[in-house]
Parts: structure tokens; sequence; C-alpha cells
């Protein structure tokens, strides 16, 4: 029995996992890669006695449930022989991964590391044929596609393949931890909301935070329940779930009578800041807009010193697209500058 370990990353690169799809069928390969999740490698396959394998899952498992969010920098989409893949950058959590799972089939199943897990580069494979041409073919139709710079790694699956071969491997189990969602903002979360609403450091570079009292923020949340009791809500307010915590909320507002344009904005809890839970709550906001409204421009715009909301922004695939003066953030009597980005949808 061969076993293989990887991160999950089929949501985020959905876009790329088609455009694979459909080059893939263009060239006519021999062997068809896209019949996994789309996925960061973690450690080369290998075999595994069928009489251990249980055991393996088990041992793998407790590995990666203690595993805490992270997040992957992509790099560019390479060419090597038979392989076409998106190159991610090292780091150390990556490493630390890669080094226990090694250690474990050491120790414990005397299987040692293949070659390629000596100097192991993390990638996500997008075509992978025995045909050199053809896979040099369909990297040239995909390289300077555009890649989101950043993916969460939160999601992990152990595929198994009685042989190990491509195009026979199978999803086994999955392993999720630290489950974000976005719910429709209201006064439930009332003290939640508080708590970040009314810090003035979790607050410091917005223009309307932070509020003065807790009376503010309730009719704040009231005014959000609102809104979106109506038919057609113009600004729809939504709160971020860690596991069912309330950790911040994310919100988009329209911007013209078609609407098909939207202005978007969020705050983290600073308790949890560092973990890339504002990119993936905008993300999943993002991919209901564009799926489900039909959204074809994004706008945002930040205080030019807050670093981890521009980034949220580049994350989501905007671009900067101007500076300006005349900012002025409540927590402040400083005028401040401001970026703003842009994203638009192509039909």
């Amino acid at each position: 029995m061969y076993i293989w370990i990887a991160i999950d990353v089929d949501d985020q690169l959905s876009s790329i996992r088609k455009e694979a799809k459909r080059i893939e069928e263009m060239v006519d390969f021999n062997e068809s890669n896209i019949t996994l999740p789309m996925h960061i490698s973690l450690k080369i396959s290998c075999s595994i006695p069928k009489d251990k394998y249980e055991e393996a899952v088990r041992d793998i498992k407790a590995i990666l449930q203690d595993v805490q969010r992270f997040e992957i920098k992509t790099q560019r989409i390479e060419l090597h022989d038979t392989i076409a893949w998106i190159q991610m950058e090292h780091n150390e959590y990556l490493e630390q991964l890669h080094a226990s799972l090694d250690k474990l089939f050491i120790d414990k199943y005397n299987i040692p590391p293949h070659k390629f897990d000596l100097d192991f580069k993390f990638h996500t494979t997008l075509f992978l044929d025995s045909d050199a041409d053809k896979v040099k073919q369909a990297f040239l139709m995909i390289k300077d596609v555009s890649l989101p710079s950043t993916l969460i790694a939160n999601k992990f699956v152990i595929g198994t393949s009685p042989e190990g071969k491509i195009g026979t491997y199978q999803v086994a189990e999955e392993i999720k931890n630290n489950t974000i969602r976005i719910v429709p903002n209201g006064p439930k979360y009332i003290e939640s909301t508080d708590a970040y609403a009314r810090d003035v450091e979790n607050t410091k570079y917005m223009m309307f935070l932070p509020n003065e009292s807790k009376e503010e923020t309730l009719a704040f949340l009231k005014n959000a329940e609102r809104e979106w009791q109506k038919d057609k809500p113009m600004v729809c307010e939504y709160a971020i779930l860690l596991d069912d915590v309330h950790i911040g909320a994310v919100s988009f507002d329209f911007l013209n009578e078609e609407r098909t344009e939207v202005e978007m904005g969020w705050i983290v809890n600073k308790k949890y800041w560092g973990h890339g839970y504002a990119s993936e709550a905008a993300k999943i906001m993002v991919d209901f807009c564009i799926k489900e409204l039909g959204i074809k421009k994004f706008i945002a715009h930040c205080d030019t010193e807050n670093v981890g909301s521009y980034r949220t922004m580049e994350k989501l695939g905007m671009k900067r697209v101007s500076v300006s003066d005349g900012r002025k953030n409540r927590g402040s009597d400083e005028m401040r500058r401001e970026y703003r980005y842009e994203m638009e949808i192509e039909s």
C-alpha cells in the first residue's frame, strides 16, 4: 500500500484547477493529474505494509491535528522535465512538518526518506506526464496565469494507492483545523464586537472606530441586522467565526445602482492577528460576491501604515491604484495618507 500526505488547497486554487483542466484536455495527456484535490505535497509517497497502514494513518493524523493554521507564499509556475508545478516558498512550518513526517516513517516504520525528501521542493503539481513535450506545451499555456500570493494551510489529506502509479491515488482521510466561516452580523455578537470596536490598538488605523461606548457598538449591530432584513441590502456586514468563536468582521457596500461594484472592509480582534484569518474571511466573501451576486469590481481603502490590511488586499489579488492625502482616523487628530486598491473581474 502506498501512502501520500499533503495540504489541501483545492478551494483556494479553484480557478487554477479549472484552467489546468482545460489545458489538460486540449493537450491530451497520456495521464490525467487532475484526479485529486489541488494540494501541496508534504512528503514523497512511500510504500507501507498493509498491516501497518491503519496505525500509520493514526500516527500521521496525530501530527496533523496539532498543526495550527499557517500561511504559505506562492512563488511561480516552473517546468521540470516531465512535471510542471507551482513552487512554494519554504518556511519553518513546512520544514517542521516535513521533518516530523520523515522522522515518524524512519523511527517507527523503518522507511528511509526518498532521495527527493532530502532536498524537498514544496509544490502543487499541475501537469505530470511521461511525454515531456506535452508537459512543456501545457506549461507554456499556463505559466503566466495569476497566482494568489498566499495560501492558508488548515486542511490536510492522506491518500492511498495500491500500486503507487499516477491516477491511482485516492483521498482516504481529511483533517481540517480551525474552520473559518462568515455569517450575518447582529446584536448577538455585542460582547465580542465591543471587545475590539472600543480597543484603541485594535482600531488604530480605522476611520470610524474606536467606538466611544458599548451603546454605540450595539446601535451599529442593530443597524446591521435591520439592513439584513431588507430585500436588497446596500450594506452587508458579516461576523467572522473561528470554530464558532466570533473573532472579527468583514463587510461590503454596494457602490452603484446596478449592484456590480462593492467596497470591502474587515477587522479582526488583535488576539487573533497573524494567522491569515482576515484574508481567509475576505476570500470567502469575495468568492460569494463573484459567484452568487455577479460582482465585477472590488474596491478597498486603508491607512498607508496599515500593513496587515493592504497585505490582505494583495492576497485577494487586488492592485494598488492610488495614494492620497486627507484621511482622518477617528482615534487620531493627525491627517493621514490612504491607499486605494481595486480588482476587476473579467466576464
